[in-house]
């Protein structure tokens, strides 16, 4: 099926001070949302508050925030706060985050994570249908974010948004795990509105085509180092050359720099789209047609780190996709 697709970013960035600055440039472009991501030190429901104070029309959502850091009524007051706050613009986006992440907050007691994730997105609807938890704006939507296919099943069955992370775009994983999973998750549903779709790509721009290459190829490589997406590359011609670099990774000989080159020229092409601006238009423009045909309504590109030129990298790439939005 093809739908319109809008165009949002996830800021994967340290930066605070200076997300009212960005989310009011991303208004000004015309782009539909940006997300927020977190890890330790970084709170993504707090920051996607500052982003949404900062606008009046964009949409603003967590990208993910980590969905067992937070008890459950807590998250839910926290939610609905922010969604009151930005008149009705906040989206909800929870992820299990991987095993290592879930131990480096104390919640790591348990696998798999897909049916305690579920269970929290219960608790949290029923918490708002409480009377007594009734605010002037609707609560906000639960987005779920999931990678490997009992993940994306479930997020397709309980979210009303899946959130697909940019290793969903090696074309062997999308067409034999992620979209089956998601059609399964989706006959299961007993609500009357059918799950959305969003699907997160790196995205690296620079004047320099070869820097902004070399970005997007550091950042593919940090994730292909992640024991958790192993299952993303079985059946593929890459499964050795991951496995070569996540060993690589584990033995800690080797910077993510020198990583980075064990990347794929192909599989950086499938999860990425960078160079100048020019090129990152083009390829946004061709990535939304492919998506749009699996029933995908947001492309969502994700900013790559760039040093003490974090913030003009993220406004350039804000900039760029002004014109495909």
């Amino acid at each position: 099926m093809t739908k319109t697709v809008r165009t949002s970013v996830v800021l994967a960035s340290d930066l605070l001070l200076p997300l009212a600055t960005i989310g009011a440039r991303a208004e000004a472009a015309g782009l539909h949302r940006v997300w927020q991501t977190e890890f330790q030190g970084r709170d993504a429901v707090v920051r996607s508050l500052a982003t949404g104070l900062a606008t009046s029309t964009l949409q603003v959502g967590t990208g993910i925030a980590y969905a067992f850091t937070r008890k459950a009524r807590a998250l839910a007051a926290a939610a609905l706060d922010v969604q009151e706050l930005t008149g009705g613009r906040f989206t909800l986006g929870l992820g299990a985050g991987t095993r290592g992440l879930r131990a480096a907050y104390d919640s790591a007691d348990f696998d798999p994570p897909a049916p305690r994730l579920s269970a929290l997105v219960g608790e949290l609807r029923t918490t708002w249908a409480d009377a007594a938890w009734t605010r002037s704006v609707p609560p906000p939507p639960i987005a779920i974010g999931g990678v490997n296919k009992v993940m994306l099943r479930d997020a397709a069955h309980y979210g009303d948004r899946v959130v697909l992370h940019p290793l969903c775009l090696v074309e062997h994983h999308l067409h034999e795990r992620v979209l089956p999973a998601i059609e399964v998750g989706r006959a299961r549903r007993t609500v009357d509105h059918d799950v959305a779709l969003s699907a997160w790509c790196i995205a690296s721009v620079d004047a320099d085509a070869e820097l902004a290459r070399k970005r997007a190829r550091r950042q593919l490589a940090f994730y292909l180092s992640t024991p958790g997406y192993r299952a993303v590359f079985e059946g593929t011609h890459w499964q050795d050359d991951v496995a070569h670099l996540r060993d690589r990774f584990k033995a800690g000989a080797d910077e993510l720099d020198t990583l980075a080159g064990l990347v794929p020229e192909e599989l950086l092409d499938q999860a990425s789209v960078s160079g100048t601006a020019e090129q990152v238009r083009a390829a946004v423009a061709a990535r939304t047609g492919e998506l749009s045909a699996y029933g995908i309504d947001e492309v969502v590109l994700q900013t790559v780190s760039a040093g003490d030129g974090e913030l003009d990298t993220i406004l350039a790439l804000i900039d760029a996709l002004g014109e495909t939005s």
